[in-house]
């Protein structure tokens, strides 16, 4: 299924800071620059937490912007607050996945964990959360997970004697 951008997609916000055709930096906080801080408009931030997670999901398969990406997940994991719902705690892993944060993988773990999880659906759910949890866990571990050509090792997985 593809998604399509919203009316409601993310837009940064740019200071009226001299932003010049010949402006060129290194700041990751430059708003000049693409990379600088996202800013979300209020008919985003109005928006519900799942609503907000579900736009991080559509942007990263849209345009990949990785700024808004994170900004959007951050806003919906603020907007859960205290709740204790399956729900949160897919949106924590989600967005340890994305953004290779270990500890938000940990903390969804814990709080499918908390849930009393009654039906099977739901005890299948938490499983599979942990499991992808652990599959985060591992990655993180190897040094070139995302990119296996920059592997450095001298083991190659290919048999030179055959």
């Amino acid at each position: 299924m593809k998604h399509t951008q919203s009316s409601s997609a993310p837009k940064r916000a740019r200071t009226s800071k001299d932003c010049s055709a010949g402006h060129d930096c290194t700041d990751d906080n430059c708003s000049c620059c693409g990379d600088g801080p996202v800013q979300l408009d209020d008919q985003v931030l109005s928006q519900s937490a799942a609503v907000l997670v579900s736009m991080a999901l559509e942007e990263i398969e849209n345009t990949g912007d990785r700024a808004v990406v994170i900004k959007l997940f951050e806003t919906a994991i603020e907007k859960y607050g205290d709740d204790k719902s399956m729900e949160h705690a897919w949106a924590l892993l989600r967005f340890g996945e994305y953004a290779e944060y270990m500890e938000y993988a940990e903390k969804a773990v814990l709080l499918a964990k908390e849930l009393n999880t009654v039906s099977d659906l739901e005890r299948a759910q938490c499983e599979l959360l942990e499991s992808r949890a652990q599959v985060l866990s591992f990655c993180l571990e190897q040094s070139n997970w995302r990119d296996p050509a920059a592997d450095d090792s001298d083991n190659d997985d290919v048999d030179e004697d055959v």
